[in-house]
């Protein structure tokens, strides 16, 4: 038995719509999608006729966006895919719930759910065993490495039924009714504050979620004016999902020469600008400079700009990263906004590591793994962070 089917939405688009939103995404691919090297065996001219025959077909707007979805996911690139902020409202109600995927079985991460525990491990979804459940959804999920396909899939709530049952482990069952609110499923916090001195004049902690907006890289920076004189920093990029890369930053943490991605560039049109900035650039910027011993923290939802801050200080001699592998992809999309809430990006730079290896779909891996147990109940990787910066330990 299969988790029950939602029926189709009652919501219809256009066709001179679908057919505008499709003709743009796929001029975009062309032109600027940076990974067929990645996906080798994929036939995109085979995959627009079949998308634009579902286009053809339908006319209901949540059939659209998940022709949409699957047709980009199928270039299994993390930072090329679709959205629509109509399917959010209509059936992005929170699971209640996180999962993990751990040594070949998905875990239960947190709940907030009668009848769910951390640490159950689901077998079942509506009878039918969860793996193939997620091997049927995973067409949808836009992503560059099956360990990022596993992890989103908990984050796409539209994914699910509205009302299904997970079968766990020793035969237990749980009901998930989304229609019905729950409060956020409980989490470890990353941090209570986003800096302060953990040990007074000698270890200094500095947390950056995000880089989007603009406005918390210029916080890091102020704070790290007030940090500068602390002869170790734990930086905790852990679960910043990126935004623009954070230049300024970088500077102030690594200097004017730095190391960088190297980028490549396969099938992008003639005239794209790739954004980035110069070293010459980067020294007439005043900003304040660190000079002490860092600690980084980073994980799975570390992507993006946060990698592009990150790949600076890997390698670096007064740098540790502390954590586990980042996620993996980075891209410089193309943003396609078509003004109904519908959006769409497409990838157009292809990056590597340093030393020309492959980044995408791979990450940047930590200098000391720390894996973070199910159900714990405090940061293990902070603090172990902490006891390297205590006593001296690179």
């Amino acid at each position: 038995m299969h988790a029950a089917v939602r029926p189709e939405s009652t919501d219809t688009l256009p066709l001179a719509t679908r057919e505008r939103v499709a003709t743009t995404i796929e001029r975009e691919v062309r032109g600027y999608f940076a990974h067929w090297s990645a996906v080798p065996g994929v036939n995109f001219d085979s995959l627009v006729l079949v998308y634009r025959a579902q286009v053809r077909a339908t006319a209901g707007r949540r059939e659209f966006d998940f022709a949409t979805m699957e047709f980009l996911a199928a270039l299994h690139n993390g930072h090329t895919d679709f959205n629509d902020d109509s399917l959010w409202s209509r059936e992005g109600a929170p699971l209640g719930f996180g999962l993990r995927y751990l040594e070949g079985a998905w875990v239960v991460s947190r709940s907030a759910r009668d009848g769910l525990r951390v640490g159950d491990r689901v077998e079942l979804i509506d009878g039918e065993p969860f793996e193939r459940f997620f091997q049927r959804q995973r067409r949808f999920i836009g992503a560059s490495s099956e360990r990022a396909a596993r992890g989103g899939l908990g984050g796409r709530p539209y994914l699910f039924p509205t009302r299904f049952s997970l079968g766990v482990s020793g035969g237990g069952t749980a009901i998930v009714d989304r229609a019905v609110p729950v409060p956020p499923a409980p989490s470890l916090p990353l941090g209570d504050t986003p800096h302060r001195w953990i040990v007074a004049d000698s270890v200094a902690y500095l947390r950056v979620p995000a880089f989007q907006p603009g406005s918390y890289e210029q916080s890091a920076l102020t704070a790290l004016a007030e940090l500068k004189s602390a002869p170790v920093l734990i930086l905790d990029l852990r679960n910043n999902g990126g935004g623009s890369t954070p230049w300024k930053l970088r500077k102030a943490l690594v200097g004017t020469r730095h190391a960088d991605f190297g980028i490549e560039r396969d099938n992008v049109a003639p005239g794209l600008l790739m954004r980035a900035v110069s070293p010459l650039v980067l020294a007439t910027w005043r900003v304040p400079r660190y000079r002490g011993r860092m600690i980084v923290l980073a994980n799975g939802g570390c992507g993006s700009a946060c990698e592009d801050l990150l790949v600076a200080l890997k390698g670096a001699p007064r740098v540790a990263v502390v954590g586990d592998t980042t996620f993996g992809s980075t891209g410089q999309p193309r943003f396609m906004n078509f003004g109904n809430g519908m959006r769409a990006r497409v990838s157009a730079r292809r990056a590597t590591l340093p030393d020309g290896s492959r980044f995408e779909g791979v990450g940047i891996a930590p200098d000391v793994y720390v894996a973070v147990p199910i159900g714990a109940t405090t940061d293990v990787q902070l603090e172990r962070a902490l006891a390297m910066a205590r006593s001296g330990a690179r």
